[in-house]
């Protein structure tokens, strides 16, 4: 990394930027809507609904206007077991963290995915020890797109413009871009995961080794 005079902070989604958990967060939807008597949907349904931002997720997954405590109750129990059974880190992506690591620049994730769930997921795949922070949805009232989770973990890293060069969030939805240009810090689009268009007004990279160009031009 180039211009070390300052240091950076970068920001990661999880789920479809650091790693690929469609597949078991589709078998607990699954499992959820076969009590329900309704049919299976599949894995890119599941990810274009999530990362669309207008699809009212409760009456799409589950046919409840509101997403109901009991459906809530329903996937924690089932995921915690499923969401290590299929789950991948991309290609790339380890690689991307050591040379990130190597240059001193500080990492943190920030997914609207439950806490423990981050936790249990990163550490199975062998990548919580990248980060020095790893924040999740029961960790804020307001998950993506508000900037409540970036806010905090700038806070924890102390950061200010004197010490670092803007941060860096980088994500694969529409959420995370929501999230960044609220925060007012870089945004890099993850085309590599579950996204497969380019977004306009913000940087895109269609591989974790494209990232690295986009930050040192940053």
């Amino acid at each position: 990394m180039s211009r070390k005079e300052k240091g950076r902070i970068v920001i990661f989604d999880m789920d479809g930027t650091l790693i690929d958990s469609a597949t078991d967060i589709t078998v607990t939807i699954n499992y959820i809507r076969s009590l329900k008597h309704l049919e299976p949907v599949q894995p890119q349904q599941v990810v274009e609904a999530i990362n669309s931002g207008r699809t009212n997720l409760a009456e799409f997954f589950y046919g409840t206007k509101t997403y109901e405590k009991r459906d809530r109750d329903l996937f924690e129990t089932h995921y915690w077991d499923q969401c290590i059974q299929n789950v991948t880190v991309y290609p790339g992506i380890k690689e991307l963290l050591v040379h990130l690591q190597a240059n001193d620049v500080r990492l943190a994730v920030a997914t609207n995915a439950a806490t423990i769930f981050a936790r249990k997921m990163l550490k199975h795949v062998g990548l919580n020890g990248y980060f020095e922070h790893i924040l999740g949805s029961c960790d804020v009232k307001e998950s993506k797109p508000h900037p409540e989770m970036i806010h905090k973990i700038l806070r924890h890293f102390r950061f200010d413009l004197e010490t670092y060069h803007l941060p860096a969030i980088i994500g694969d939805s529409h959420k995370d871009i929501g999230a960044a240009q609220q925060a007012k810090i870089n945004m890099i689009y993850a085309r590599w995961g579950f996204p497969n268009d380019d977004v306009k007004d913000v940087h895109n990279a269609k591989t974790p080794q494209e990232v690295l160009s986009i930050l040192e031009r940053m």
